[in-house]
């Protein structure tokens, strides 16, 4: 793991990036293949999550997210006044259930879905896909 990078935590997803890794000898065409495309699937993924792109709709996602639960607990709380950290928690704890719960009801997957920039950035992602 490299702590210089800010894509650091893409290894604890996904296998380490080696370049130099190829297919056995040893195994069938039908396996050699198989290696290939998981291999290329590995390296796009890779890619997208490392891109400036996927930073950018990541922090703007992560932003949008954080500004309705805040709203969210001002509405509840007087959090413009400030509160404690031990109370905070449970305010936070609350929206777990929200936040987990089927794309259709979570409030924050639709609040992100309908940003503009993740618009756009899965439509140029998905457009430049091989069918």
């Amino acid at each position: 793991m490299s702590t210089g990078s800010p894509h650091h935590w893409i290894d604890y997803l996904m296998l380490p990036q080696d370049p130099t890794t190829t297919p056995r000898d040893t195994t069938t065409n039908d396996d050699a293949a198989t290696v290939s495309k998981l291999h290329l699937l590995i390296t796009e993924t890779r890619e997208v999550l490392t891109s400036t792109e996927f930073t950018n709709v990541a922090e703007i996602s992560l932003k949008s997210c954080t500004v309705a639960l805040v709203e969210d607990m001002e509405r509840e709380t007087s959090l413009a006044t400030g509160m404690q950290l031990a109370k905070l928690i449970p305010q936070i704890e609350k929206t777990v259930p929200e936040i987990s719960a089927v794309p259709d009801k979570n409030r924050f997957l639709q609040l992100i879905r309908d940003l503009p920039q993740v618009q756009l950035f899965f439509t140029l992602l998905y457009s430049n896909m091989p069918l």
